[in-house]
């Protein structure tokens, strides 16, 4: 993953605070921040394998693999670098869902105030 600092521009879309569902903006609002949560997940989760690997003593390598075994002095570093791994799967699968349902939510909106318009197709559509 990497952060492609690309943000809703919500004064592009503060129209639809004058439709019937102007909470449409409040659940892109929060999809968006799922999004700017699980970048910030992956820095921590980044930072607990740098710390791993700074506190742990290479034992041997296989140079033709490049597979090698290390020694870890403490185990809670390996422990916060498995849990916090595993939550971030689970919160990127989460925010993925959460954000293509709003995008099909914008695009069913955009739809429906302006239906005689067409509308660019959404990534991954048929």
């Amino acid at each position: 993953m990497t952060d492609a600092s690309l943000r809703v521009a919500y004064d592009s879309i503060s129209f639809l605070l004058t439709t019937k569902n102007p909470t449409l903006i409040l659940d892109v609002q929060a999809a968006e921040q799922s999004y700017i949560s699980d970048m910030e997940s992956l820095t921590w989760r980044n930072d607990a394998y740098e710390k791993l690997h700074m506190n742990s003593k290479l034992e041997k390598i296989d140079n033709q693999t490049g597979q090698c075994s290390i020694r870890i002095e403490d185990p809670r570093g390996l422990k916060l670098l498995k849990d916090s791994t595993d939550a971030l799967y689970t919160s990127v699968d989460k925010a993925r869902v959460r954000i293509d349902f709003q995008i099909k939510e914008l695009h069913k909106a955009g739809k429906l105030l302006y239906p005689k318009k067409e509308f660019l197709q959404i990534a991954g559509r048929k």
